[in-house]
């Protein structure tokens, strides 16, 4: 009977502890009774039960026609881009501050990059760097908080302007009619959750090999087995980027032109001089 008991107090001691920590009646009144019951909140909350919108509903139309526009510094860029249900806000304000350069010197009343282009790169580089993480955390119990961490998120959209220009300087850029958005591109959450999970299975196996004894140069070729299948991945979805490329353009003047068997770092570094203005 005792050993029974014994059985259910272990069982029970985790619940036991959550428990413990769990608010008490008096802490729960406290924060209740902070709720302010005011006609005014009351309106507040009638409204926002029945709407759904509330960045509308806050609008302050008091400040509406009080904003100044007019700043010293302006982007002269022609044509909104949107990022859609992806994380690149830092690729697209990356290569905005770079479009004007790109328009004077081609004479062309728009342009844009590729954004599709540089993504490609950005994830499969991220993919590179978490294998090589996991290489270099083998000997670490895998519930170690840096290898937890990898393994949480092996890559993802996000990024900083030094991710755009390393990215930029090794793979170089190209016009946004070479490799054009697609859907994947534009709503990235469903193929990165599959390169991840690629990610995860790969890096598990290298440190599987690792406890089995397997050399260095074993884990790397297993990890190019891996981004053979990050790379399938992402051309599947994205489109595979060109090595080479021919662009005709219309300049201001309606004259066609044509750059012919250009590679993106040739693109990228004959702006590179003009692009030094910013970098």
């Amino acid at each position: 009977m005792k050993s029974k008991l014994f059985i259910i107090i272990l069982l029970f001691l985790p619940y036991l502890n959550v428990f413990s920590q769990s608010l008490s009646k008096e802490e729960i009144q406290n924060i209740r009774s902070s709720f302010d019951h005011s006609a005014q909140t009351i309106a507040i909350q009638n409204i926002l039960t029945g709407n759904k919108d509330i960045r509308s509903i806050a609008l302050n139309y008091e400040l509406q026609g009080k904003i100044d526009h007019y700043f010293k510094y302006r982007v002269k860029v022609r044509g909104i881009t949107d990022q859609k249900s992806s994380g690149r806000c830092w690729m697209f304000t990356s290569m905005n501050v770079l479009r004007p350069i790109v328009m004077d010197k081609f004479n062309v009343t728009a342009f844009d990059f590729s954004h599709n282009y540089l993504y490609f790169w950005d994830i499969f580089e991220k993919s590179n760097l978490f294998l090589e993480n996991i290489i270099s955390t083998c000997k670490e119990d895998i519930d170690s908080r840096e290898v937890v961490t990898y393994f949480t998120s092996p890559v993802g959209d996000g990024g900083v302007w030094n991710l755009y220009y390393n990215a930029a300087e090794k793979y170089g850029v190209v016009p946004q009619a070479i490799m054009p958005e697609t859907e994947h591109s534009n709503n990235t959450s469903q193929m990165i959750s599959l390169i991840n999970e690629r990610l995860r299975s790969g890096g598990y196996k290298i440190r599987e090999m690792d406890k089995a004894g397997k050399k260095i140069n074993n884990l790397r070729s297993e990890k190019t087995r891996i981004l053979k299948d990050v790379y399938r991945i992402l051309a599947l979805c994205l489109g595979e980027p060109p090595a080479k490329f021919t662009w005709r353009y219309k300049d201001r003047e309606d004259n066609i032109q044509e750059l012919v068997d250009y590679t993106p770092q040739q693109f990228y570094y004959d702006n590179e001089r003009s692009y030094s203005r910013i970098l």
